[in-house]
This record gives C-alpha cells, sequence and structure tokens, in this order.
C-alpha cells in the first residue's frame, strides 16, 4: 500500500463575494497515517533513508517529517505526555491543520503577502513570555524539547500573512458608523469598576454514545494538564 496520501485542493475566488472557498479532496484515508505511528522513516534498497509523503496540496509536498515536527510541536507546548497514543490521537487533526496551513500560505504568496522579520520576532518573544523562558534561553529551550524552530516560525508565518489576506478581502466591507462608536463606549463607561470575566473553552465533540467514555476521559487530562500549568490556547490548538 502506497503512504502517500494525495490532497488535490482548489482554491476558488467567487466572483460575487470574494470569499476564498477551499475544496479539498482528499483519496486516501487518514486512518492511515494514524496507523505509522511513531515510524517516520523507512529504509532504501540502499540503505539509505527515504522521506515518506504525507500530502500533496496544489504540487506542494507535506512530509512525515513535516507532521513529525507538528506533532512535537503541539504536544510539548500543550504539554501533552509525548506518547504513541497521544501522537496516533492527534495525527489526523494535526495533518488537517497542516493541509490549511499550505493553503494559507500560497494564497498569501498569490497575493504577494509575506511576514515581516519584526513581527516574528514579536511573535516568538510573546511564546516565550508565555512558557516562562529566560531571554537569550529560548533556543535552547527549543532544542531540549526536541522542537524545531523553522517548524515554528513557519507556522508563525502561516498565521500573520493569513490574518493580512483576511484583512485585505473583508475590511473594505467593515463598516462602523458613529453611533456604533458611542454605544460602545458607553456600555465600558457604563461597566467601568465592575467584575470582567474573559471565558474560553475546548470543544470536545463525540460522534457516538460509545464514544462518551473516551471524551470524557480526554476532558479530564485536559483539565489535568492545565491545572498543572500547560498554557490553555497551547492545549486549545491542539484540538
Amino acid at each position: 500500500m502506497s503512504s502517500r496520501i494525495q490532497a488535490h485542493v482548489a482554491v476558488l475566488w467567487s466572483a460575487e463575494n470574494g470569499v476564498v472557498e477551499m475544496e479539498r479532496r482528499v483519496f486516501r484515508s487518514l486512518a492511515y497515517l494514524c496507523a505509522l505511528g511513531l515510524g517516520l522513516w523507512v529504509s532504501a534498497a540502499q540503505g539509505q533513508q527515504v522521506l515518506r509523503i504525507a500530502a500533496v496540496v496544489n504540487e506542494e509536498i507535506i512530509s512525515i517529517l513535516d507532521l513529525d515536527k507538528r506533532l512535537t510541536l503541539v504536544i510539548r507546548f500543550a504539554r501533552m505526555p509525548d506518547t504513541a497514543n497521544t501522537r496516533q490521537r492527534l495525527t489526523p487533526g494535526i495533518l488537517r491543520d497542516l493541509i490549511d496551513d499550505k493553503l494559507k500560505s500560497q494564497e498569501a504568496k498569490r497575493l504577494g503577502i509575506i511576514a515581516a522579520e519584526g513581527q516574528i520576532e514579536k511573535a516568538l518573544a510573546h511564546i516565550q513570555r508565555q512558557n516562562g523562558v529566560k531571554t537569550g534561553e529560548f533556543d535552547a529551550y527549543l532544542e531540549r524539547n526536541r522542537i524545531d524552530k523553522n517548524a515554528l516560525i513557519e507556522r508563525i508565518k502561516t498565521d500573520i500573512t493569513w490574518q493580512r489576506v483576511i484583512g485585505l478581502k473583508f475590511s473594505y466591507r467593515i463598516q462602523i458608523s458613529d453611533d456604533e462608536v458611542d454605544e460602545v463606549l458607553a456600555e465600558i463607561e457604563q461597566n467601568k469598576g465592575k467584575p470582567e470575566n474573559l471565558i474560553s473553552e475546548i470543544f470536545l465533540p463525540f460522534p457516538t454514545a460509545a464514544a462518551e467514555s473516551d471524551v470524557a476521559n480526554l476532558a479530564n487530562r485536559l483539565i489535568q494538564q492545565i491545572k498543572s500549568g500547560a498554557p490553555f490556547d497551547a492545549v486549545a490548538r491542539s484540538f
């Protein structure tokens, strides 16, 4: 059985509303990737290591190595146990994220949008502070946790450029009246000094009743990880 999972992707711009519509047709089940576990490399006849392909998006390859690097990044920042079971469970969602990121970066490239070095450095500094890493020790922190810095930077670049793509396509549609501004300012003034709560959530669906117990166990593990100090947003990005 071939290890290739071909994802043919068409990015269609609607002439009517300018919305990016992403049509993805995946011709092989993601379950095969789950079965791969941690087998990232396969020996060739000459004893060399041949890189496997996880997906092809508009003729651009996402390798199993790319998938492994993203898995490690998510697991380490979310402070999850780095086990074969964790990787198997996360693999389908992480691969979908990589395919989405590839689509986003391709569209940004088509529009000539790039991430400035200053924006990347600012994002890296924010991640460093989030994880309680001292200034000048971030590279050592990444190396100690086997996090590939280039994979992290690519993720950051995609986030930055996609925000600009969305802004370019939709910002002109947003029209805020003076009355709306006055209404918001009045609400802020009215609530000044009152307690405010910022509520976030992680949604964990279960498709069948049989899966309810597994999802409940997962939810309890996530709660324990967050209570133990795992950043909520890092855990949330994994689901």
